[in-house]
């Protein structure tokens, strides 16, 4: 053949599919049908490797295997880079191959999936080297192949950032055998191959992370109902939350206050809040105590902050106690306070927590090592919980403040099994995880991996209303829409009822429902393969310098627009006024010396940092021309470090503003004339990260966007109050209080309502130029972020 149709098929359907080739080579295996005794099974051709050249495939490549007369042929393609497969997909090719036909995704039958899984991983078909000897040890009725007892538990290298599959050498387990032959892996029984998009590969920041785990803190947060809680196991250390930390060697130990292991003084107040909905609320005089490792050599006491916390004492072995005075500044209850106690000397170890004044604990960590590095695993299960506990509330923010607080490299999610007892319909339970994850997004100035986490069949539930496959094709398209989250479905390892369970296996509680000591072991152990996956590039956009979307400042009706960059004076100047670079009214100003932000810069962004403490440092402009009423549009490109705080506002008694919300760390309010609905709407904002905000004030029609983020409609104000006579930053309105913490890179404000496309478009053209879109991090190529 002097002219590879093969390969220029393969290179069509690589850019047809939105695959953009690394630097390094093509693997491809031609595997024809073939009928053997009445049977059809699948025989592969040699291999033959195609090098890129630039990222591309090149035109001309003998291919060594002569299709010509083929009927319809299957090709294996594996992509390498650096001696790595990185990517898989079976293309399925109908006639012969130099009249170039269209390929098409490919659908294989439990006897097609054994024998290509056999054929493209060089193990021998079956012991005669027969293809239909493999289909055979499948199982003649489309079973899958019996596991072999010695094989090692490997998880399948993902070709996608999308799902993770499980299986074992000799088995193919459909979920396994989807993501090796495909970008996101098929949910189990549907047997479709999906085309991968070349965007974020699951549990690339948790990679990236546990690399540097000898110089930093990498934290790990489970998520979940009663098994994450630890039900089922006989002591918390036996749950698998506590057993995958022992497997990834974690130096220390996680224990919630509202674990059974503590002892107490009296009857135990559980109170829904902080990490896992469940915390310990003491009352004066009242103390908890517990063992903790003999090798403990740091104790840290996470507890409740605000108001409504006061002091408590701690001591260690019966020592003298430390007395920790929270802060009683901002929201009434704040799950952020951290208490570290000093280096302890050698010997056993015992906790005592004793309140002084009535005060929330949500646990102790025991660390057995330096507290500055290494691995650490945080329990926040609570049983009995949907994915419906895990939307916007009061609960829910105690929660994200905790985890905002820990700002953890990995989330792990175990939901699903309490939705599918109670009925809810797998679409409700993918919409509400979405709206979860993309809390966690928000929240988390880090933007952790996500791990999906499938379990097995309640066995208590006789009559579903759907099917549990359903609940894991639901994490299955999420993981394939949403960037850097990956599924794991543990469900093959387990029995189907609890006869075949309690007869052999005992991996289930006796309770039908929870996992087994055993159960739980298994499950940490099939977790901690897969997060030994090898690390894949991070797609990103191709190079910084790229322009996208359109600056929010070059569009028609801008009132005022401010960039740090475009202010005189150096790293460290007190600034008097932001001038602004485009617009037709003036920038906000500060008279007094004292109260003047401070012009910064850090890794080529400048910025202005406001601040409630050192201070205080605000500005506003004076009285504008006229006063700008919705429909209005406002983007900001900002680091909030605290949300407790107004960031952006009017004059005193007319206003467009974000000022501070019920809960700090996770939301805000997005506002005009007023502070509370309808006038005002909840949005999620996040702390410690910069990010893009864009709000449209347009009464019913308002709108609020953080990056990376969908577009989320809200309501808001149309009142007489509903207005922007002026501009306010870092304080409210009236200037009287209510400081931010906040930096300030960039701001427009706009005498129109923007559409939903203009606004992505302004955000992404504001993320590409400060920096926030991953851009150039990676030379593998790809368009800008998806949602989540």
């Amino acid at each position: 053949m002097p002219e590879s149709g093969v390969v220029t098929l393969v290179g069509r359907w690589l850019a047809s599919n939105g695959w953009s080739p690394a630097q390094g080579r093509l693997l491809i295996t031609p595997l024809r049908r073939v009928v053997e005794n009445g049977k059809t099974a699948l025989v592969p051709d040699d291999t033959f490797s195609v090098e890129l050249v630039n990222g591309r495939i090149p035109h001309r490549v003998t291919c060594p295997v002569d299709l010509d007369d083929a009927v319809e042929t299957l090709l294996h393609v594996e992509e390498h880079v650096l001696g790595m497969r990185v990517r898989t997909k079976v293309v399925r090719v109908e006639g012969p191959v130099v009249d170039l036909p269209r390929a098409v995704p490919v659908s294989l039958s439990v006897e097609e999936r054994a024998v290509v899984r056999a054929a493209t991983s060089g193990a021998p078909l079956s012991e005669a080297g027969s293809p239909v000897a493999a289909m055979a040890a499948a199982g003649a009725g489309g079973g899958e192949a019996p596991p072999r007892p010695e094989a090692p538990l490997r998880p399948v290298a993902p070709a996608h950032r999308g799902t993770i599959g499980l299986g074992t050498a000799g088995a193919s387990l459909l979920t396994g055998f989807a993501g090796q032959l495909g970008g996101a892996s098929s949910p189990p029984g549907t047997g479709e191959v999906r085309p991968a998009r070349a965007t974020v590969p699951g549990l690339w920041q948790w990679g990236r992370a546990w690399s540097q785990t000898g110089l930093r803190k990498v934290r790990v947060v489970a998520v979940g109902s009663s098994s994450t809680q630890g039900v089922g196991a006989s002591h918390i250390e036996r749950s698998f939350v506590s057993r995958l930390g022992q497997i990834l060697g974690e130096p220390g130990r996680h224990y919630p206050a509202a674990d059974g292991g503590w002892l107490s003084s009296g009857v135990p107040l559980i109170v829904d809040a902080d990490l896992g909905f469940r915390s310990r609320r003491l009352l004066g005089g009242e103390w908890i105590e517990r063992d903790l490792p003999s090798g403990t050599t740091l104790l840290t006491v996470f507890h409740g902050q605000g108001s409504n916390n006061g002091s408590f004492e701690v001591s260690v072995d019966g020592g003298a106690p430390v007395s920790v005075i929270p802060d009683r500044s901002g929201q009434a209850d704040r799950a952020d306070g951290e208490w570290t106690s000093p280096p302890l000397p050698p010997g056993t170890r015992t906790v005592r927590i004793t309140a002084r004044e009535a005060v929330t604990i949500s646990g102790v960590y025991a660390h057995t090592d330096s507290a500055g590095t290494g691995i650490q695993v945080f329990i926040a299960g609570k049983g009995g919980t949907q994915s419906g506990n895990y939307l916007p509330s009061r609960i829910m923010g105690s929660h994200c403040d905790r985890v905002a607080r820990l700002d953890p490299d990995l989330i792990v999610i175990q939901l699903g099994a309490n939705d599918y007892a109670a009925g809810v319909a797998p679409e409700v339970y993918a919409e509400r995880m979405r709206q979860q994850l993309n809390l966690y997004r928000t929240v988390c100035s880090r933007r952790p991996s996500i791990l999906l986490l499938h379990t097995f069949r309640r066995f208590d539930v006789t009559t579903p209303a759907h099917r549990w496959e359903d609940y894991a094709r639901a994490a299955h398209q999420l993981a394939k829409e949403l960037d850097d989250v990956a599924v794991i479905d543990v469900s093959a390892h387990f029995p189907v009822t609890q006869d075949v369970d309690d007869a052999d296996m005992d991996l289930v509680h006796v309770d039908r429902i929870h996992l087994s000591d055993a159960g739980h072991g298994l499950t940490a152990r099939l977790i901690a393969d897969q997060l030994r996956l090898p690390l894949v590039p991070r797609s990103a956009p191709p190079t910084p310098d790229h322009p996208v979307g359109r600056d929010p400042a070059a569009n028609r009706g801008v009132v005022v627009a401010l960039r740090a960059s475009e202010l005189d004076g150096g790293p460290g100047d007190r600034i008097a006024e932001f001038t602004p670079h485009q617009g037709t009214e003036p920038g906000p100003r500060q008279e007094r010396e004292d109260a003047r932000p401070e012009l910064r810069v850090e890794a080529g962004r400048w910025f202005l940092r406001f601040d409630r403490v050192d201070g205080p440092r605000w500005m506003q402009s004076p009285a504008w021309s006229r006063a700008h009423t919705p429909p209005v549009t406002v983007f900001l490109v900002a680091r909030p470090r605290d949300v407790h705080g107004t960031w952006v506002s009017g004059h005193s008694g007319s206003y467009l503003a974000w000022f501070t919300a019920g809960n700090p760390l996770c939301h805000m309010m997005c506002g005009a004339g007023g502070l509370s609905a309808p006038d005002a709407a909840t949005v999620w904002t996040g702390v410690g990260r910069w990010n893009v905000f864009a709000a449209v004030f347009d009464g019913e029609r308002s709108r609020h966007l953080t990056y990376g983020h969908e577009v989320t409609r809200i309501v808001t104000g149309t009142g007489p109050a509903a207005s922007l006579p002026g501009l306010t930053l870092a304080t409210n309105a009236a200037t009287t209080g209510v400081y931010a913490d906040i930096d300030i890179a960039d701001l427009v404000v706009v005498d129109r309502a923007f559409t939903d496309t203009e606004l992505q478009g302004g955000a992404d053209w504001l993320a590409r130029h400060y920096r926030l879109d991953q851009a150039g991090r990676t030379s593998v190529t790809a368009g800008p972020l998806s949602a989540g």
